[in-house]
Order: structure tokens, then sequence, then C-alpha cells
């Protein structure tokens, strides 16, 4: 006797508000038989409506040898992780999706899946969904352990395709049998990172892998594992455009970009829900045992950037010692454990190209300031400051410089860095503005802010900034513009927030500030430039007012320099002053090595004619009778001997003669 059953199923709706599930296994629940097993599934032309046909069968207990518990417990603590969180779709029963999963797998269906990774403060997060062609069935998320110094986007989008093919495998194992035969089943899945897709289609072609150890190449070995698994799918990948329902409405988009945005709703609930120590990214990963090598740096796994890392951790020495040669202040190895350079790290890595090489310059005293031009050149005056000609132009004076067309524009800068102090509500980040600002005022000698005004602090914040002001005293201020703050900021404004970790205040709150920095110093530096080569006529007429100075200086001594070299000033002053810049230094420089020697013959302290040669101790004498030597005849080089084998080859060779061989 056959029964049906009728019902509808809805299309793909948006993810729901909340979800976080953890250590429930919904497979393991007892399904609700009632005496009937599932004999066949058939479906009308879209797929909107299902129907069930039944058989009678006696009664019998359901018992499963493996449960979904025992087999998640049974793998490693890797593969553990992937499935940390996964359910079925909250609009599905158990029935429902054994019986839309049995009758894909068992009559070799489609299954369109999507899968997204999410990256925020160098953690990362992945979802996954699954569904029987368009109906949504299972649904899961998950963390990205690795370094966070190495975390990428790519990483946490590699983690969610595995995580998708060791469901499959675990959907494989509790629920078929391996002794029988089945067809094919068709996985179709949608990931919205093109690099990943060719990637994926590389291997999926049977392209051999490149012989160079790739990035996250411990995932990368563990899907092309879980693909050897998997004989009974056929996998495909695709690229999918993300986030497209920020102009589109989410029902008018095609089913690859729903299951994208569910999958990434999924990732971005999981960055947000989870909290537990547990839940969270491992910053040392767990071992893949498929991925057979591991490099190790310090005890701490490194899964990308090899090469870089290993010549930061060689060359990380080198740097440490000489910077704390270079700056004395740094000698102590107590100063240097408190310059923050995880935080300085973390900002520099955020900058593009261009800016990467201006900030390093910068952070190293590499600037083509006037003081480093002085150790090239050998112009006495090419440390001289183009704004204000003060004698030794450092970084820190060009920060400094109290000429008026660089206070206007460091005003003009600074007002950005007020600006953002006024929106800031961090008491912590207003100290050290205004810390900051009394050492573009007054320099070394400057005055710790006033805390007293701060009236509104939490307990125990006040005793936190004065350690942070004394250690930058230590450290020193004038590196603070650079970008080395002391730990201890970030340690008050921890307080300050009460609740975010250290990693997630250096992830945001520093490095927001020393870009900020670095962007005072790159206008500054830009506007001292545009001084010094600029070609409007003020600005010209500042840049050239010392050199000018210098040449009517020479020419007024002329008449300290002999009658032969007055050739120098055959050109008439005014000709000489319009010339460009470049041949007016030169000018000085050839005029300043003549002046010296003909100052000397115009004083008389020039050396005698009869005593300009020094005279010998010992003259020789003429000597008459003298044999001329006689001189080598010249030979050409003799000719290399051939090489000819020695007598002991001619005698073994004899002997093997006489005996035959």
């Amino acid at each position: 006797m056959n029964s049906s059953v009728h019902f509808h199923m809805a299309m793909i709706t948006f993810p729901s508000s909340s979800f976080f599930d953890k250590d429930t296994y919904p497979l393991d629940l007892p399904l609700n038989l009632h005496s009937l097993a599932p004999a066949d599934a058939t479906t009308d032309d879209d797929f909107t409506t299902i129907k069930y046909l039944y058989r009678r069968k006696s009664k019998r207990s359901h018992k499963s040898p493996l449960t979904q518990k025992s087999y998640v417990k049974a793998l490693p603590k890797s593969r553990q992780r992937l499935l940390k969180v996964g359910r079925i779709r909250k609009s599905r029963t158990l029935n429902e999706f054994y019986a839309l999963m049995m009758h894909t797998l068992t009559t070799g269906g489609n299954l369109n899946c999507g899968t997204d990774g999410g990256l925020k403060t160098n953690q990362g997060t992945f979802g996954l969904v699954v569904s029987v062609e368009d109906k949504l069935v299972w649904e899961g998320c998950g963390p990205v352990d690795g370094n966070p110094d190495t975390a990428s986007s790519k990483r946490s989008e590699l983690f969610g395709y595995a995580a998708l093919l060791e469901f499959l495998l675990m959907v494989d194992s509790l629920m078929l049998t391996p002794t029988d035969a089945y067809p094919y089943t068709q996985v179709h899945t949608s990931i919205d990172n093109s690099s990943v897709v060719q990637q994926l289609q590389a291997f999926l072609k049977g392209y051999p892998p490149s012989r160079e150890y790739p990035h996250d190449a411990d995932i990368l070995s563990h899907i092309r594992w879980l693909w050897t698994k998997l004989p009974r799918f056929q996998h495909k990948v695709s690229w999918v455009k993300a986030h497209q329902d920020d102009k589109t409405s989410f029902h008018l988009l095609d089913l690859p970009a729903q299951l994208n945005i569910c999958a990434d709703a999924l990732a971005t609930e999981y960055s947000k829900l989870a909290t537990h120590p547990s839940d969270l990214p491992h910053t040392q990963p767990a071992f893949f045992p498929t991925s057979n090598v591991c490099l190790l740096v310090n005890s701490q796994r490194i899964t990308a950037q090899y090469t870089a890392t290993i010549w930061f951790h060689i060359h990380g020495t080198k740097h440490r010692a000489h910077l704390q040669k270079t700056r004395t202040g740094w000698k102590s190895d107590t100063v240097w454990e408190n310059v923050d350079m995880q935080g300085l790290g973390i900002a520099f890595k955020s900058l593009d190209t261009s800016s990467r090489h201006f900030t390093s310059k910068m952070l190293h005293g590499w600037l083509n300031t006037g003081h480093q031009r002085q150790k090239i050149t050998k112009d006495p005056n090419s440390s001289q400051c183009p704004c204000c000609q003060a004698p030794d132009e450092t970084f820190e004076h060009i920060l400094q410089c109290t000429a008026p067309l660089v206070v206007t524009a460091r005003d003009k800068a600074q007002k950005k860095l007020s600006t953002f102090a006024k929106k800031s509500f961090s008491t912590t980040w207003k100290v050290l503005h205004e810390a900051l600002c009394n050492w573009l005022k007054d320099g070394d000698k400057m005055k710790h802010p006033c805390l007293d005004k701060y009236y509104d602090m939490r307990p125990g914040l006040r005793q936190l900034l004065e350690t942070a002001l004394k250690n930058q005293d230590t450290i020193g201020w004038k590196y603070a513009m650079r970008g080395y703050f002391s730990t201890s900021w970030v340690d008050a404004e921890k307080h300050f927030q009460n609740g975010p970790s250290t990693d997630f205040i250096r992830q945001t709150w520093l490095k927001t500030i020393i870009k900020a920095m670095w962007v005072f110093n790159k206008s500054m530096w830009t506007h001292r430039n545009s001084i010094l080569h600029s070609t409007s006529v003020p600005l010209r007429k500042l840049r050239e007012s010392a050199v000018d100075s210098q040449i009517r200086h020479l020419y007024e001594q002329q008449s300290d320099f002999a009658v032969t070299d007055h050739v120098l000033f055959d050109t008439p002053l005014d000709v000489r002053l319009q010339c460009p810049l470049r041949t007016k230094k030169h000018w000085i420089r050839l005029a300043q090595r003549y002046h010296p020697s003909t100052h000397d013959r115009k004083t008389g302290k020039q050396l005698q004619i009869t005593s300009f040669f020094p005279s010998l101790s010992n003259p020789i004498t003429a000597r008459t009778n003298r044999i001329p030597k006689r001189q080598p005849k010249r030979t050409r080089p003799k000719r290399k001997t051939k090489f000819l084998k020695s007598s002991n080859q001619f005698q073994r060779r004899k002997i093997q003669l006489a005996l035959g061989t």
C-alpha cells in the first residue's frame, strides 16, 4: 500500500539574525519515521513542490553504527575545527534534510554550494551553505587558524571550501554504505575570490602544482587529499561577484549570488558572536597530517610568506643592533622592549608600495635632508635649510622649522590631527596629541600635558597615562613623531575601552594614529620640497637668497684673486645671478677652490722659485766610467707543451696488450 505526502518548500531566505550553535550534532537527532521508509521523491518542473512516496515496512529500531558525534571526535584537531559549527537549515526538519540529501546522493543529483571567508583585524572566519537544487539544507561556519602576521582573505576562502569538503565526507560516511554503488553527484561551488578559483580549477584539471612550496600549503594539501576521499563526487568551482545585494534586492539575484551572500553572512556572524577563547582563531594553527611538512620559526608554525618571515627572522637581530647603536637612548634592553614594534609593523604593512618607500626612509633617517646630503657632497652649504637657512637641516628641523611659510603649512597639517582628536572620545589619544603638539612647539624642552583637566577619567587611567608619558620620554618624542610609540599607550587605551584585546587595540586604534602621524610628516616633507624645487618667483627668491649672497661676497673679494684667475669674473654679476641654481652652485665651488691658493700668492706666502723644488740631501755626482746596463733581449713567450701521457700509462698499456686484455 502506497501513501503520498505533499508539502511546499520555500525559496532561500536571508540568514537569520542570530546563529551560533556549537557542540551540537544535528545528524544524531532521532528520525520520526513512523514505520515509513522513503522509496522515491519526485518534483515538479520548478522544484517548488516535492512529492515523497513511501512504502510500508515492518517496524525496526534504527541504530546507526556511526554517529556524527563519534565521527567528529575521532578526527584530528585541525579537521574538527573545520566542522566547528554546523546545523540543518532552520526552515528544514531532520526528515526533510535526510530525504533531500538521500535523493540527491542516491540518484546522482546536483548540490549547489557557496563558501566565503572574511578577515577582520588579522582574524579570519569562514562560512558555507549547501543546497539541493535551490533549497538550502545545511549551513556552517568556523574560525581560520593561522599566524596573524600572515593572515589573508585567500586563506579564509580556502578554509571555507575545505570545510565544505569535510561536510560532504561526513555525510558520505554517515548516510551511505561504502559497499553499494551510486551514481556520481555533481557539486557546484561558488566562490567570490578569483585567485582561489583559478588555483582550485588548475588542480581539478590535473595541472601539477609548482615545485615551489606555495602559500597556505597546509590547507591546500588537505583540500587535495579530501578530493581523493570523495570519488563519488564531481567537483566544479566557479567565480561569483561578491556583495551583489548592495545594489540589487536579495530575492532578485541568481542562485550562486544568493549562496555567496548567505555564506558571507555566516562568516560575519561567527566573527561577531564567537567570544570564547576556544572559539576564536588560534595563532598556532593545528597541524594537518596531509601537509607532511611545516615550517616553524621560534616554535611558531608559518603558513605563508615563508621567505619574508625567514629574512625577517635572520635580519631582525641585525636591525635591532643597528637601531640600538645609532640611537643612544635605546641601548638598554628595557627601552627596546618598551617600543611598540608590533604596532609599527601593523601600520607599515597596511601601506601601499609607494608609501612604504617614503615611510621606510623617514623611519631610518634616509630622506635627502640637508644633514644627509652633507655626507654625500663636499658643498659646505648643502646642509642648510632651504626655508630658514638654518645650518643643519635634520628631519626634526623640518617639522619644527620657524620660517613663516613652514609655520603656515604646519598649522594646516595640525588641524587634521586636531580634528581627529576632537572626534575621538579616547582620553589617551587626547593626551598623546597634546604632548606631540608641545614637542612641535618647544622641542626637547617640552612639558607634559596637565592631566587635571581630564576630570572624567576612569579609575586607574591617570597612573597608566603618567607611565606612558614617562616611558615615551625615555624613547624620545622625536621618534614618537615617526611612529615609535611606547607599549604603555596601548595599555592605557585598553583600560579606557575596557573590553577589547591588546591585539585589537593595535589593529584599530594604534594603527590609525601611526598612519595619521605619517600623513602629517609627508605633508611637511612635501611642503619643504615645494620650496626647494619650486619655480614660482617668491619661493625661488627665498631658495636662492643664500646662494646669491655667497656669489656677491666672492665678487667683492675679486681683488684677492690672482690676475690670471680673474677669468672667473668675466661674466657680470647681474648675468651670473640670473643663471640656474645648479650653475651658480657649481661656480661657487669652482671659485672657492681657486681662492685659497691665489690668496697665498697675493700675500707672499708662496715659495720662491729657487726653493720651489726640494733639495736633495746627497747630490749625485757625475760618473764618467758608468757602464750602460744591458737590456734583456725581448723574446716571445714559450709555447705551451702538449699534454703527454705519463710513462706509467705507457707501461700499463704494454702489459695489458701482452696479457691479451
